[in-house]
């Protein structure tokens, strides 16, 4: 076993180390803390001897990194201050140095040079027989966790667990791209307490630097959460590499808004994002008029697929349009694991009414916070960077942070939603 596989179960299992001085880690760690205690999700959850007993695990982790110089290590350590805090808006992640641009992957100059440099020769990585290792999981059902996962045609890992059984280590089996070497770790998880979720820890597949994810789930032989800005691909991290066609999510090219009659009784309605930018206010304002004008078919399917959120202010107006409608005709609203944020907050809302029935998979559950701000801010060491919320959960929406709003009716991810909701319409009439 490698040191670098210590540092892993060491991030997993809680070993400690001891150390007589202060380390960068250290110092890390007493700034996330000060800027966490800040944050509106802290100070609404974490009180009285919640508070006390905080403070006591941010005094243990520090104990724990006071000698480490491991990036990786550290990064474990200052992600356990967020597993108390219920706020999926929070980020954090390690700050890219060296990689290598995709433009280059075909210079081997640049490929050599990279595989010299400390972040090349010090990413965590495994010492093991992966053959062995590919041949044993890949025997493993798609539904066991564990398993050989593909990120599109570039990445192969073999994904185990851990001595600690709900903690899991992702290794690179083989790639396709030179910033990668076989054995290197793509990513860790670990199980939540009293939820099916996962904490994961996963490495950006061109700038291998770590980013947390607090909201992991392990669906449909897949992390649906694994999605990397500026990457390769618009990927996920999936047993299949090439997995039927899934009807729950949209492509990214999809229209925004749109209306359409799909029969004499029944209107699509396509609400497919809340931004608060410029064009989308614009268009947001001319799609409300119409939708005021030419909604009035008997049945409305609305489609929230893939709708990642925005503001209260464009919301707003579409909730009380289509609240009125609903007192007097049937919605029925399509959400899947992509409808986060402003758009959970618009359907937990807009079901409340009689007249509307959710479909399709349960929501992302990141929606009780938020940052109007943006605020990111390096920590003293210049490794890592704090994504900051600045919101207040305004909307007793806490119950569903992390967990999401599951729908009345659950959809089959291989046959056509539209289809499906078609066909539920035509039973209940």
């Amino acid at each position: 076993m490698t040191r670098t596989y210590l540092i892993i179960i060491f991030c997993l299992l809680a070993v400690s180390s001891f150390a007589q001085s202060k380390s960068k880690c250290v110092e890390d760690m007493e700034k996330l803390y000060e800027l966490l205690k800040k944050t509106p999700s802290y100070k609404s959850q974490i009180k009285g001897k919640d508070a006390k007993q905080y403070q006591r695990l941010v005094q243990h982790l520090e104990w724990r990194v006071r000698n480490t110089s491991d990036q990786f290590e550290c990064f474990c350590k200052l992600a356990e201050l967020f597993d108390p805090i219920k706020d999926n808006h929070l980020g954090f992640y390690q700050l890219p140095h060296t990689y290598i641009d995709p433009s280059l992957y075909d210079d081997p100059y640049v490929v050599k040079a990279y595989r010299k440099s400390p972040e090349s020769k010090n990413f965590p990585r495994i010492d093991t027989d992966l053959d062995s290792l590919e041949n044993l999981l890949a025997a493993k059902p798609e539904s066991d966790i564990e398993g050989v996962y593909h990120y599109d045609t570039y990445l192969k890992a073999g994904l185990l667990k851990t001595e600690n059984p709900d903690s899991l280590v992702a290794v690179i089996l083989n790639t396709e791209i030179p910033n990668w070497e076989k054995g290197q770790i793509a990513f860790v998880l670990r199980k939540q307490e009293d939820t099916e979720h996962y904490t994961a820890y996963y490495a950006h597949p061109v700038h291998k630097v770590f980013l947390l994810v607090n909201n992991e789930k392990f669906t449909n032989g897949s992390f649906p959460e694994s999605r990397f800005y500026g990457s390769l691909s618009n990927a996920i991290w999936r047993k299949n590499r090439m997995p039927a066609e899934d009807f729950s999510s949209l492509p990214d090219n999809y229209q925004t808004y749109e209306l359409k009659q799909l029969n004499e009784q029944t209107q699509y309605v396509r609400l497919g994002s809340f931004s608060a930018s410029k064009a989308n206010v614009m268009f947001s304002d001319l799609f409300y008029t119409k939708l005021e004008n030419d909604l009035q078919a008997k049945n409305l399917i609305l489609d929230l697929r893939n709708n990642s959120g925005g503001a209260d202010k464009v919301a707003k107006k579409f909730l009380k349009l289509l609240g009125n409608y609903a007192e007097e005709h049937k919605i029925y609203a399509i959400v899947n694991n992509r409808t986060f944020s402003e758009a959970e907050k618009f359907i937990i809302e807009l079901s409340k009414h009689e007249n509307v029935t959710t479909l399709g998979e349960t929501t992302n559950g990141t929606l009780a916070y938020g940052s109007n701000l943006g605020t990111k801010i390096t920590l003293p060491s210049g490794d890592f960077q704090v994504y900051l919320t600045d919101t207040k959960d305004s909307g007793n929406y806490l119950n569903y942070e992390g967990k999401g709003l599951a729908p009345d009716v659950a959809l089959n991810p291989q046959k056509d939603w539209i289809e499906q909701v078609k066909e539920e319409i035509k039973q209940r009439n």
